[in-house]
C-alpha cells in the first residue's frame, strides 16, 4: 500500500476480554509464509472523532482497521492463534482535519488499486460516527476487481466531498459565533444578559458591565442573589419571573451610582427550558438632563409668574393714568377752543399760530390717551366668542372709512373671506387698524389699491391678509411695527400714535393667533393675521 500504519493491537479472547499488545506494521508487501500470494487484511469499520486536549477543536482520535479473510491462508491472523477472533489497529492522533481527509482518500484509492490488480473477494464494512452526530455505515461486497475499484473510488470521493462540506459549515458557524460574541462584547453603554428558570445568568456581555463594577466572569453561572446586592434583586426578581412566564417588562433601576433602563423579555429556544433576556442601557446622562430641564422649567415658570404680575400691574397703571389724563386734556381743548372763538379778531398771526399748535397737540394727546385705554381694555376684558363673517365685517369697516377718503381714488378688492370664531368687537378693531393703515400709507398714490383676502397657512389656522401699494418699509425694522409707540415714519408725513398695530397683535394673541408683515420700500406692504381654525370656523 505504500505508507505503513503502525498502531496498537487489541485481541478479543474467547472469554470476551481484549488483550492489547504491539504488532508489526501492516503493509502491502508479500507474505513470508505464502510468498506467492499477497493478502491485505484491512476493513475500514469506524472513524470516530473524540474531544482532544483542546476543547474547542475536535480531531480524529482513531482509525480502526479490521480484516476477515475467507481463504485458508496460514498467514491469516485467525490462523495464527485459535483463540484470536479479531485484530484491530488504532491509528495515532491525526494532527488536523485536512490530514484526516488525505488519510481517508489515500486509503480508499490504495485499496481500490489493490483490488483492481487481482485480489480475491473481500467482505468489508465501513462505518462513520462521532458521538451520534455523524452516523454512516457502508458495506461493500467485492464482486470483481474492476467493479470494486470503481465503487471504492466513488465512495472515497463522496465521503471526501461530504467531509469538506461539513468542514466549511463548521467554519461558517465558528465565524458567526465569533461575530456574535464581538457584537455582544462591544454592546455600548449597557449590557445584554440571559438567565434561566433558576434566575442564573447564562450569558453576560457589554461594555456597561465594567462601568458599575461587574464582569462577565462574576455573573455567568451565578444567580442574581449570588451576583447582585439584595436591594437590586428585590427590584429585578419580579420582572425576571414575569419574563419567564412570557410577560415583557421595562423599568428603571439605580445601580452603582448610575441609572439604567432595563428591558426584560422572554426568550424561546428549541430544546431548552424557559429563558429570559435582559438589555440594559445607561441613562444617567439623560436623567441628569431631565433634572436640568425640570429645574429650568421651574425657574421659567417662576419668571412667567413674575412677568405676568408685572404686566398686569403695568396695564393697571396705564389704564389708570390714561383715564385720569382724559379730564385735563379735555379742559385744555375746551379753553383753547374758547380763546380761538373770542380772540380770533384781535390776535395777530403769530399768536393764532401758537393757539393752533396747542389745539393740535391737545387733540393728539386726547387720541393717544383713547388709544392707550383701548389697548389696556384688550388685556383686561374677556373674549366674547361668536361666529364672525370676516367678509361682512370687512365691508362694514370699509364703509366706515369712506368719509375720511376726501375724494381719493381707491380700488378695493375684497376676496372670499372665511367665517371664524372670535370676539366680533375685537376683530372689528383689527380690521379697522389694518385697513386704516392701508388707506393712510397709500395717500401718495394717485390710484391706491387695497386688497383683503385669505392665504395659505399652517395646518389648523385661517390666514387673513391686507395688501396695499403704499410707501412700504424696510424689513429690517419689521419687528418694531407691532410695539407700543413704535413708528417707522415721522408724524409730519403720516399721523398716528404708534399703538394701532400693537393693539392688533394683542387681540390676535388673545385669540391664540399670530401677526406679521412683509414689505419693501416704495413697493407696498402686506399684513397677515393668522387665527386658529375653531369648531365654528368655515
Amino acid at each position: 500500500m505504500g505508507d505503513e500504519m503502525q498502531g496498537t493491537t487489541h485481541e478479543e479472547q474467547e472469554d470476551g476480554h481484549t488483550q492489547a499488545g504491539d504488532h508489526p506494521p501492516t503493509s502491502g508487501h508479500g507474505c513470508p509464509v505464502c510468498p506467492k500470494r499477497q493478502q491485505v487484511y484491512i476493513d475500514l469499520t469506524r472513524i470516530g472523532r473524540e474531544p482532544a486536549r483542546d476543547p474547542d477543536k475536535k480531531r480524529v482520535r482513531s482509525v480502526i482497521l479490521r480484516a476477515t479473510n475467507r481463504d485458508e491462508n496460514p498467514c491469516s491472523p485467525s490462523r495464527k492463534s485459535p483463540r484470536l477472533r479479531r485484530r484491530t489497529m488504532r491509528d495515532a492522533d491525526v494532527p488536523s482535519r485536512p490530514l484526516d481527509a488525505r488519510v481517508i482518500i489515500g486509503f480508499g484509492t490504495a485499496l481500490a488499486i489493490l483490488l483492481a490488480i487481482g485480489a480475491d473477494s473481500y467482505r468489508s464494512a465501513i462505518g462513520l460516527a462521532e458521538n451520534s452526530r455523524w452516523v454512516a455505515h457502508t458495506q461493500v461486497i467485492v464482486l470483481g476487481s474492476t467493479t470494486a475499484a470503481l465503487l471504492l473510488a466513488a465512495a472515497s470521493f463522496l465521503f471526501y466531498r461530504e467531509f469538506r462540506q461539513r468542514e466549511r459549515a463548521e467554519a461558517d458557524l465558528r465565524r458567526s459565533e465569533a461575530l456574535y460574541q464581538a457584537v455582544l462584547s462591544q454592546f455600548p453603554n449597557g449590557a445584554v444578559l440571559l438567565f434561566d428558570g433558576e434566575l442564573r445568568y447564562r450569558l453576560a456581555e457589554g461594555q456597561g458591565l465594567a462601568a458599575v463594577g461587574l464582569s462577565k466572569a462574576g455573573l455567568e453561572g451565578r444567580t442574581i442573589w449570588e451576583a447582585l446586592p439584595p436591594e437590586t434583586c428585590a427590584v429585578i426578581e419580579p420582572a425576571y419571573r414575569a419574563a419567564l412566564a412570557g410577560q415583557p417588562t421595562t423599568f428603571e433601576v439605580p445601580f452603582g451610582g448610575r441609572h439604567f433602563s432595563v428591558h426584560v423579555r422572554p426568550l424561546s429556544t428549541a430544546g431548552s427550558g424557559p429563558l429570559g433576556m435582559v438589555v440594559t442601557q445607561d441613562i444617567t446622562e439623560r436623567k441628569l438632563a431631565e433634572d436640568d430641564v425640570r429645574r429650568l422649567n421651574a425657574a421659567l415658570s417662576q419668571k412667567v409668574v413674575e412677568a405676568t404680575s408685572a404686566m398686569e400691574e403695568l396695564e393697571a397703571f396705564s389704564y389708570s393714568v390714561s383715564h385720569d389724563l382724559r379730564a385735563p386734556i379735555r379742559h385744555i381743548n375746551g379753553f383753547v377752543d374758547m380763546l380761538q372763538r373770542r380772540l380770533s379778531a384781535t390776535l395777530d398771526e403769530t399768536a393764532q399760530r401758537h393757539l393752533d399748535t396747542i389745539a393740535r397737540a391737545s387733540r393728539h394727546m386726547g387720541q393717544l390717551i383713547d388709544d392707550l385705554l383701548a389697548f389696556s381694555r384688550m388685556s383686561r376684558g374677556g373674549l366674547m366668542r361668536a361666529r364672525v363673517s370676516l367678509g361682512s365685517l370687512a365691508r362694514e369697516v370699509i364703509e366706515g372709512l369712506r368719509p375720511e377718503l376726501d375724494g381719493r381714488s381707491i380700488e378695493w378688492k375684497v376676496n372670499g373671506l372665511p367665517d371664524v370664531s372670535g370676539d366680533p368687537a375685537m376683530l372689528r378693531i383689527v380690521l379697522t387698524n389694518l385697513l386704516g393703515n392701508a388707506v393712510k400709507y397709500t395717500r401718495p398714490r394717485a390710484q391706491a389699491i387695497i386688497e383683503i383676502g385669505q392665504s395659505a397657512g399652517r395646518p389648523g389656522e385661517v390666514v387673513l391678509f391686507v395688501k396695499d401699494n403704499g410707501v412700504g418699509f424696510e424689513m429690517q425694522y419689521a419687528d418694531k411695527l407691532f410695539g407700543v409707540f413704535q413708528r417707522l415714519h415721522r408724524s409730519e408725513e403720516f399721523e398716528g400714535t404708534g399703538i394701532g398695530l400693537a393693539t392688533v397683535r394683542r387681540i390676535v394673541h388673545r385669540h391664540g393667533g399670530r401677526a406679521w408683515a412683509e414689505s419693501s420700500v416704495d413697493a407696498g406692504a402686506t399684513f397677515f393675521v393668522a387665527l386658529p381654525r375653531g369648531p365654528e370656523t368655515s
